[in-house]
C-alpha cells in the first residue's frame, strides 16, 4: 500500500525505509520481550525454595543456561543420587531438588506466559490499528503515466 502512495521513482526509498522500519521495530520488541521474559524468570526463580540443596549448587541452578539444558539437570540429578552421604540426607537432597525443579519449570511457564501475553496484546492493538489504513487502489502497471500516453500516441501514429 505505501509503495502506491508515492510515484515510481520513489519506490526503491520507500521499501529500503520499510524495510528498516521493519527491522528496527523487530530489533526493539525482541529486546523489550527479553527483557520482560529475564526479569519475570529471575523473580520467579528467587522464590522458588531451594530446601536441603548446597548452596553451591543453588548458585549453579539460578543460571538460566543450566536451568534450560536438560542433559545438565540429567547430570546433577544422576551426581545427586551417587553422593557418599547417609540414605536420609542424600534423599532430603534428592528431593529438595525435585522439588526445585518444579518450582523452575513453574518460573519458566511463567517467563514465556508474560512475554506471550505482551506479544498477543501488541499484536492486537497493531490489527486495530490497521483497520485505520486507508484503502488504496493498487497500481496494475509499473509505467509511467506519462509513458504510457507516449506509447499510446506512437502507436496511433505507426497505425496511421
Amino acid at each position: 500500500v505505501i509503495q502506491n502512495s508515492f510515484g515510481l521513482r520513489d519506490v526503491g526509498v520507500v521499501t529500503g525505509g520499510i524495510t528498516f522500519a521493519r527491522t528496527i521495530g523487530g530489533a526493539i520488541g525482541s529486546s523489550i520481550l527479553g527483557a520482560v521474559f529475564n526479569n519475570v524468570l529471575s523473580s520467579k526463580l528467587d522464590a522458588v525454595p531451594t530446601g536441603k540443596l548446597p548452596a553451591d549448587l543453588t548458585t549453579v541452578l539460578h543460571d538460566p543456561n543450566v536451568i534450560q539444558n536438560h542433559d545438565a539437570l540429567l547430570k546433577i540429578g544422576v551426581t545427586l543420587q551417587h553422593l557418599p552421604l547417609p540414605a536420609a540426607v542424600k534423599q532430603a537432597i534428592v528431593s529438595s531438588y525435585d522439588i526445585y525443579l518444579i518450582g523452575v519449570k513453574s518460573a519458566l511457564t511463567d517467563a514465556i506466559t508474560a512475554a506471550f501475553t505482551i506479544s498477543i496484546f501488541v499484536a492486537v492493538v497493531c490489527l486495530i490499528l490497521m483497520l485505520f489504513i486507508p484503502v488504496k487502489e493498487l497500481r496494475t502497471s509499473n509505467d509511467h503515466p506519462d509513458d504510457v500516453s507516449k506509447a499510446e500516441a506512437d502507436l496511433e501514429t505507426s497505425l496511421a
